[in-house]
């Protein structure tokens, strides 16, 4: 039997269907593991982004704490500064950016919701007086599906530092 000069036999066409079929495979599962990895990647990075942008409030706000007295409507002068174990508020230095707002940001972070947020303006948040933040002061959602926070004080007496879950002024008086 003759080869004709443009044809193939049926063993070169299966051959060449099946290299194409493995080539496909290792193509199509290169592209599923790659796409995988993106997802991953993408999952993580996400992830991270929250972790900096907590971070970098955190340390903003405590790096930058200062000592903020106010009077209260008895005309005793109160620390602005009161911690427990699931929010702290706040003052600390921030750059001028309006004359009118001054250098001062008063903070409140807490946990609501699941959510971690923050409560930020340029006037005192009075604890005290338990005003409401929704209407007074800016607020940021810093992190989303937040089980549970947590803040140590730490307070120096005669021979060392005590560590606590809360502070305040009635308390650094006893």
């Amino acid at each position: 039997m003759k080869k004709s000069e443009a044809g193939f036999t049926l063993i070169e066409v299966v051959l060449a269907l099946g290299i194409f079929a493995v080539v496909s495979l290792l193509i199509a599962t290169t592209l599923f593991t790659m796409q995988r990895s993106w997802s991953r990647i993408k999952k993580q990075s996400k992830r991270l982004k929250a972790y900096q942008t907590i971070d970098r409030v955190f340390d903003y706000a405590v790096r930058n704490a200062i000592p903020f007295k106010w009077q209260d409507k008895n005309l005793k002068n109160r620390l602005v500064f009161r911690g427990d174990s699931n929010e702290v508020v706040l003052a600390y230095l921030h750059r001028v950016t309006n004359v009118k707002k001054g250098g001062i940001r008063f903070i409140k972070l807490s946990l609501e919701d699941d959510k971690l947020i923050a409560y930020y303006r340029h006037t005192p948040i009075l604890y005290w007086l338990n005003e409401d933040l929704d209407s007074t002061c800016k607020k940021e959602v810093i992190a989303k599906d937040v089980e549970n926070i947590s803040f140590l004080y730490a307070d120096k007496y005669e021979n060392g530092i005590s560590w606590g879950d809360d502070w305040s002024e009635e308390l650094e008086k006893n």
